[in-house]
């Protein structure tokens, strides 16, 4: 499930400034999706969670890592494997746009 009141409050306020938000994520399909991020090398830490079934234990693990648990909360409990319902908050590392990786 998508989270069509961030978006939408994204492109109110890029309208009220003369600019045109681009959502090209928006409304793929999340198992694909994290999949493709983990595939292409983006990796990202847990920095926050916020859902039933993510505890403290999660923080700092990698989506790689944390892929098996992500899928299984959304086919129990239906939140997002890329946590776009605000399930987590993540930190990119590093990804193949980055000149240099992140090192915490």
């Amino acid at each position: 499930i998508n989270s069509t009141y961030q978006k939408n409050r994204v492109e109110n306020i890029c309208s009220r400034l003369g600019m045109v938000s681009i959502a090209l994520l928006w409304e793929l399909e999340a198992k694909p999706l994290l999949d493709s991020m983990i595939e292409n090398g983006i990796e990202a830490i847990l920095i926050k969670v916020a859902s039933y079934g993510l505890t403290r234990q999660h923080l700092g693990k990698t989506l790689a890592q944390l892929r098996p648990h992500l899928m299984k909360l959304q086919d129990e409990f239906g939140g997002h494997c890329c946590g776009e319902g605000g399930e987590f908050e993540s930190l990119t590392l590093d990804c193949p746009l980055f000149h240099k990786k992140i090192v915490l």
